[in-house]
């Protein structure tokens, strides 16, 4: 019924001269649209009918889409505007106006409440001012925000700069690093060739001087591995004499040729005990446990030394350095006992000594005979043209032969070539080289 509320009517007919500025609960952004027509009448905003002005506000919803009604709970689809001077403008659903509750959310004027008796004071200086505030907090933190961001912003800029920088050092560092390492690889594979063809031609070579040399040096090495063992048992009997001497002499007598000759045996033998304990583990040996002995000796020998060239001339030389050793040994110890023989008191009864004496004759007897055997042995052998091969084939196998083998030999011959220790040098150099430009390579193109 369209009378029910007459008295309460928010807007009066007042004739043509009304304005929208008068329209309770317009937007003033649809002001505009509000004007009566010439014929006073007011045209709905979604265009599907026109009204007499008189009936906008009327409390009655006459336009589908609720626009004659802004001010009251006419119509549910409109909307309520509150002015809410001193704070932010709001837009209310029409179904919430005069409804008994202040909607402060949206209307803190409490304008949505005009006509429903409910107390709905101002409150707009108050929210107003609680909002600015946060508002201004708000853009504080916005603002310090923005600023941080520009901030980011920047460092990432310049962080993009330096790794665009960084990525382009490491592009021409890396197309300086793939050369170098080509280049170390090509140098490698060159050398590791030229190794290759040396080896193949060092092989050569050792087998055409092992099939020549390796008899007479084998030869050689027998013939030395007979006298160092005729040496050595002659060295075990001089120290077994002296050793009598020291231990059974009659002290009392106080000859001082006896006492020099104990004297000089027992600094040697505090010096070097092995050698007197060697002598004595061989004392009770007969000549068939020595000969066995012996034997198996150079049965091991010929095992270890006689299937290499090199390695039979450094038993050679091992042979040689050991006969100096032993005919050094002999001939001091000979000289002690030959002095006590000559400057020993005679007249004194010392058994010990008396037999040292006949058993240095003795000795001088096997010497002499075992010295005999030794030279026909050694003419029969020709140790002397031997020794010639030797020497020949010594600095030719130096210039085939690894340097760690040559070395071996306490007597390496240090005028051999270098070229091949030169080579290899390069070799490993180039492979040195070759790694290090590989693993540079890959450090560079992981990070």
């Amino acid at each position: 019924m369209r009378f029910g509320w007459a008295s309460h009517l928010v807007l009066l007919y007042a004739g043509p001269s009304l304005g929208s500025s008068d329209i309770r609960g317009l937007d003033p952004a649809l002001a505009a649209r509000y004007v009566a027509t010439a014929d006073n009448h007011f045209t709905c905003l979604d265009g599907s009918q026109q009204i007499p002005f008189a009936r906008v506000n009327d409390d009655y919803c006459d336009c589908a889409d609720g626009s004659d009604e802004p001010g009251t709970a006419a119509c549910s689809n409109g909307t309520f505007y509150c002015a809410n001077l001193g704070h932010i403008p709001g837009r209310l659903s029409s179904r919430r106006v005069n409804d008994g509750v202040c909607d402060y959310d949206v209307c803190c004027d409490g304008s949505d409440e005009w006509d429903s008796g409910a107390a709905c004071p101002d409150k707009c200086a108050e929210l107003g001012a609680q909002h600015r505030r946060a508002e201004s907090e708000r853009r504080l933190v916005q603002g310090a925000g923005e600023e941080r961001l520009r901030e980011l912003i920047a460092g990432a800029q310049g962080l993009r700069q330096t790794k665009r920088e960084e990525l382009e050092l490491k592009r021409t560092q890396l197309a300086a690093l793939e050369h170098e390492f080509a280049a170390a690889e090509a140098l490698k594979a060159d050398l590791e060739e030229q190794q290759r063809a040396r080896e193949a031609a060092d092989t050569t070579t050792l087998q055409a001087l092992t099939d020549e040399y390796l008899a007479d040096i084998v030869r050689l090495r027998k013939q030395l591995a007979r006298e160092l063992h005729v040496l050595r048992a002659q060295r075990d009997a001089l120290i077994l004499l002296l050793r009598s001497v020291r231990a059974d002499h009659n002290p009392e007598f106080n000859d001082a040729a006896v006492a020099a000759a104990v004297s000089e045996y027992t600094k040697f033998i505090d010096a070097y005990p092995y050698i007197e304990a060697a002598a004595l583990a061989y004392a009770d040996e007969d000549s068939a446990a020595r000969a066995q002995r012996e034997l198996e000796m150079d049965r091991d020998n010929a095992e270890s030394d006689d299937g290499s060239l090199q390695a039979c001339i450094n038993a050679v030389e091992i042979a040689d350095n050991e006969r100096r050793t032993v005919h050094d040994d002999i001939a001091m110890f000979f000289g002690w006992l030959d002095a006590l023989r000559l400057g020993y008191n005679q007249n004194y009864h010392d058994l010990a000594v008396k037999a040292a004496v006949v058993g240095l004759a003795d000795f001088e007897k096997a010497r002499d005979r075992e010295q005999a055997d030794l030279d026909a042995q050694q003419a029969e052998a020709d140790v002397k043209a031997l020794r010639e091969r030797l020497d020949i084939v010594k600095p030719l196998l130096s210039a085939v032969v690894p340097a760690e083998h040559a070395d071996e030999s306490e007597h390496a011959d240090e005028s051999a070539p270098a070229e091949s220790d030169d080579l290899d040098k390069r070799v490993a150099d180039a492979r040195s080289a070759f790694w290090d430009a590989q693993t540079a390579k890959s450090q560079l193109s992981n990070e």
